[in-house]
């Protein structure tokens, strides 16, 4: 490992070197000095967690779906040519980012523990960016955005937006293929036939060659369809971390459980396609995720509540909140939560916050349950005093 560590120290660019878990091993000073962070505070804690970096489009680099540790589990190398890493002071500054495999880094490794390094450079010092095995991911929780090879790719400079719309309905489709006409009556209600053919493939042939990913959208008799294995969309991820929740769950293994619903949590950057509010072909879908959101905060916020985080606990109910105030459940864990930590005002502010937005939004009570909180609150008021 003293020849990894020479190589992070003796680096002119900032360089760490992380485990297969992404977890920082070392930390130089040329990395102290550009992200704030000591050495002291970044050893140990994952990297994403340490870098907190966002593609130029907001679209999150670091995070439970981290693009890096995806391809890095490949034996992939990793390189993005402009990210904006957050410092510890809260301002941003902007990077690129390359990394360095370590072969064979088990225990009989000279360097066991370590799988790369990473440096930071200033933008455009990165080189070429490698082949990803998902070349294009898909951002389709809150802004739609889309990165193609570790690059943002700028949506504004689309000059068919038609081929955008395709490409969502596409990414909604996850992998199966949508017909033809399907497509077409989505994208030009009313055009139909031949005129509607000749747009359409106009359209394919437009997106085939802003993406330029061999394969990416295959033809089939009736329509179209992404290769799956070609594109990450987030929205599965979330879904996928959420299922890994309940399974460990279901196990009783809490820690585990946490861990998943955390990382969905995360990932839900905001409602699905939210910038087709109105359109019927998300819509369904869009409802089913939100639940699933809130399936999955609710998990997180009662087992940390049994595990005695109740910091914790609040920070997840106020987050759920703020999506959609009228969740009784989420007022009554913050308020249980509240009252454990002997925030009495709060938890009584939060009790008439509860029953003012059910009035206000549901033309309804606070459930039984919730009055019996209520009244353990001001048991607990009146004994203070």
């Amino acid at each position: 490992m003293a020849g990894v560590r020479d190589m992070v120290d003796l680096s002119s660019d900032a360089a760490f070197a992380i485990s297969p878990q992404l977890r920082v091993v070392t930390w130089n000073r040329e990395a102290e000095r550009i992200t704030g962070v000591s050495a002291r505070s970044a050893i140990g804690r994952r990297c994403g967690d340490v870098l907190r970096a966002v593609f130029p489009g907001g679209e999150p680099l670091c995070g439970p779906a981290c693009h890096g540790g995806t391809c890095l589990s490949h034996g992939t190398p990793f390189a993005v040519r402009k990210c904006l890493v957050q410092r510890s002071d809260g301002s941003q500054v902007q990077i690129s980012l390359s990394t360095m495999i370590i072969p064979d880094y088990g225990a009989s490794s000279q360097c066991p523990g370590i799988c790369a390094l990473v440096f930071l450079h200033q933008p455009d010092g990165a080189g070429a960016n490698p082949a990803y095995p998902q070349p294009l991911r898909i951002y389709a929780l809150g802004r739609f955005g889309l990165v193609l090879n570790g690059r943002h790719v700028p949506l504004e400079r689309w000059a068919r937006r038609s081929a955008l719309g395709a490409l969502k309905r596409l990414a909604a489709q996850s992998g199966r293929a949508i017909h033809h006409e399907s497509l077409i009556e989505s994208l030009w209600p009313g055009v139909a036939g031949k005129p509607g053919r000749d747009r359409l493939k106009v359209v394919i042939h437009c997106l085939r060659k802003q993406l330029a990913v061999d394969g990416l959208i295959a033809s089939t008799d009736e329509g179209y369809a992404l290769c799956r294995n070609l594109v990450w969309i987030d929205a599965g991820e979330f879904e996928r971390f959420a299922r890994e929740g309940v399974h460990h769950l279901a196990k009783g293994s809490l820690d585990e459980a946490v861990a998943s619903f955390e990382n969905a949590v995360k990932i839900y950057r905001g409602d699905y396609f939210e910038e087709s509010p109105y359109d019927d072909w998300c819509a369904e879908e869009r409802g089913r995720l939100r639940e699933v959101f809130f399936d999955a905060a609710y998990r997180l916020a009662d087992i940390l509540v049994r595990m005695r985080r109740f910091d914790a606990a609040t920070d997840v109910c106020r987050l759920a909140l703020a999506r959609e105030s009228c969740r009784e459940g989420f007022h009554c864990i913050l308020m249980a939560c509240l009252l454990e930590l002997g925030r009495l005002d709060e938890a009584e502010l939060q009790f008439r916050r509860c029953r003012d937005v059910l009035a206000r939004d549901l033309a309804v009570e606070p459930l039984p349950e919730t009055l019996r909180l209520y009244q353990r609150i001001r048991m607990a008021r009146d004994a203070g005093r």
